[in-house]
């Protein structure tokens, strides 16, 4: 499967450095190109397309006259002679009413091959697109949450020195502290959340990560 890392920039906000894949070469791709790209690699969409160029061909089949069959014999007959020829020509043609029916049932079967691969290719652009901008929402939460986070680690910094100078009450630590930790907490599960969604994106361009 081909590799790809891919980096996911939410419009507006700048992403910094420690969101995006350090690992290889960087590839980005809009989310056009991640539709595109999937469309290309994915197995059942590869599948409905060969299966409607069977059912294509099954369609000329079923239209077809059957071929001439020729048969030649050599040898003695019911005659005299040792080396009699015989040639015997056969040809059959089905009933107009049997081409009609199975020129019916062939389309038949291309037209519902036509309508799965639509709902096919139409799901998967879905889903695409639910994980894309899902992925660019946690990093938004991600960035919010960082400078959430830098904040509040400067006021528990500044409640720590004050406290130890006398001249802040331990409540006032407390809470700063209590803060930073619960906001590295939200850190943690939203980075699982950007982990869950990036593995199911590679599962939807049939690509892995590097």
């Amino acid at each position: 499967m081909n590799k790809y890392v891919l980096i996911f920039i939410v419009l507006g906000i700048k992403m910094q450095s420690q969101n995006i894949h350090k690992v290889g070469p960087h590839k980005s791709l809009s989310l056009k190109e991640c539709v595109d790209f999937a469309i290309q690699n994915n197995e059942n969409i590869k599948t409905g397309k060969l299966e409607i160029d069977y059912n294509k061909q099954f369609k000329k089949a079923a239209t077809e006259i059957p071929k001439t069959n020729v048969l030649f014999a050599q040898g003695q007959f019911n005659s005299l002679y040792k080396y009699d020829n015989s040639v015997t020509v056969m040809q059959q043609i089905p009933f107009p009413a049997v081409f009609t029916a199975h020129n019916a049932l062939a389309k038949s079967y291309i037209k519902g091959s036509e309508f799965k691969l639509a709902a096919t290719r139409a799901d998967l652009i879905f889903q695409i697109k639910s994980t894309y901008y899902s992925l660019q929402y946690f990093y938004a939460i991600e960035h919010l949450l960082e400078k959430e986070d830098s904040i509040y680690q400067s006021f528990a910094d500044a409640g720590k020195l004050k406290y130890e100078s006398g001249g802040g009450s331990l409540l006032e630590k407390t809470t700063a502290e209590t803060k930073v930790l619960e906001i590295k907490n939200q850190l943690l599960e939203n980075e699982e959340d950007i982990n869950a969604n990036q593995i199911q994106l590679q599962t939807l361009l049939n690509s892995d990560f590097e």
